[in-house]
């Protein structure tokens, strides 16, 4: 029974076997090796690693809020529920703001809304102390429009770049834009430790409270390293389309779910973890390298989809292509094309705008208002394979599906 993952992060037995050895022999070296590579790859003076890109995420919004405290997070209305969980761990109020369906990127009308709040005649909210963008499987922003605009209302910004590794813009790479940058290595983000995330400083007065959030979060539990290089292997094992079926099967895994976690507190990155990463560095970004030439192959076939919009990544940037985006307007053809294609790879985006979730309701700081576009997101995305496991019959097949599906032509 095949089953294509949706998204492929690489891995290798022989290197999962050093890295275990390295992190038991050498666990601080290991730790400090991993801050200083990702300080260099990402231009970063202070990196911060976590156990999560959620926990990382909480604490760029903590450290946010000391510094200029009072208002809310400016947070993307179509994203990760993860989003939510960290600003619910960091008690911090939350505002929206729309995204554009097609780029995928920050609608900028929206957000100049929610960065003046004064000059919408709503004088009762405050602008927000900092903005969190963040690179929707892989698409590139503007990050140039968005420094100006988040810096021209005196808010930070906060570079969520847990599914943009490998991305870029104006040849600067994804991960070094903001004052603060989140980095995930979960099992599905490319680059993967089993776990594991990492905060990027570069704000020059939040360094030091970053330095001191550092020495305060709780070490990793005693099996969490075991546990992490566990999940590893096992993804390694089962992570390729003839056994990828089974994890499926199982209850509890929550495979290809879009849920909403609870918030909890922040732990140190298990040793397991960074030297899982480090491992797999050359891998994860030669892998961006084979899903951009995936791409190509698709745009080569010519599809022209009356009833389809392939997303379009904004000029003057790179995709990594996380996964392909594709909006099926349609409600009967987008329900045929996930059941049929769950097999090969085909799944559903976020199920629902950030503004919609049951836990934000504590935390709004202005009720959400014109977020068409996260809307229409939630309703019409799916996302199609891009990863090197894809092969030519996957790719017949998937266009073999579309060609079937009402309105699809080629």
């Amino acid at each position: 029974m095949r089953r294509q993952l949706a998204s492929y992060s690489p891995l290798r037995a022989h290197r999962l076997l050093a890295a275990a050895k390295t992190a038991v022999l050498a666990p601080e070296r290991t730790l400090a090796e991993l801050e200083a590579r990702l300080a260099a790859r990402f231009d970063a003076p202070l990196v911060l690693l976590t156990d999560s890109g959620t926990h990382a995420l909480q604490i760029a919004m903590e450290l946010a809020q000391e510094l200029r405290p009072g208002g809310p997070m400016a947070l993307p209305a179509y994203s990760c529920f993860d989003l939510v969980t960290a600003a619910a761990g960091a008690h911090v109020p939350v505002m929206f703001y729309d995204i554009d369906p097609i780029s995928l990127a920050p609608d900028m009308t929206s957000l100049a809304a929610g960065l003046r709040p004064e000059g919408q005649g709503r004088t009762k909210y405050k602008p927000p102390v900092a903005v969190v963008a963040g690179n929707l499987y892989g698409f590139p922003l503007d990050w140039t429009e968005l420094r100006s605009a988040t810096h021209g209302a005196g808010a930070l910004l906060i570079e969520d770049a847990a599914q943009g590794m490998g991305s870029g813009w104006k040849g600067r790479k994804g991960g070094s834009f903001g004052d603060l940058t989140v980095l995930s290595f979960g099992r599905g983000k490319g680059w993967t430790g089993g776990g594991g995330g990492a905060l990027l400083v570069r704000h020059p007065q939040i360094i030091e409270r970053a330095q001191d959030r550092a020495s305060d979060l709780l070490s990793h539990d005693p099996f969490s390293g075991t546990r992490t290089w566990s999940l590893s292997m096992a993804q390694w094992l089962l992570g390729r389309p003839w056994l990828y079926a089974l994890p499926n099967l199982l209850p509890g895994l929550e495979l290809g779910e879009t849920v909403y976690s609870a918030p909890s507190s922040p732990r140190s990155m298990p040793p397991a973890a960074a030297a899982t990463i480090l491992a797999h560095e050359d891998l994860a970004f030669a892998e961006v390298d084979v899903r951009r030439l995936s791409v190509e192959k698709w745009s080569e076939q010519g599809l022209d989809m009356p009833s389809a919009t392939f997303c379009r990544p904004l000029d003057r940037g790179r995709s990594s292509y996380l996964r392909i985006p594709v909006l099926v307007p349609d409600p009967e053809v987008r329900d045929r094309l996930l059941e049929r294609g769950r097999w090969l790879g085909v799944s559903p985006g976020y199920p629902l705008p950030l503004s919609r979730l049951e836990a934000v309701k504590a935390l709004w700081h202005a009720q959400p208002s014109g977020l068409g576009g996260a809307e229409q997101l939630a309703r019409e995305l799916i996302t199609l394979p891009s990863h090197s496991l894809v092969s030519r019959t996957d790719r017949r097949r998937l266009l073999e599906l579309l060609r079937a599906a009402k309105g699809f032509r080629l």
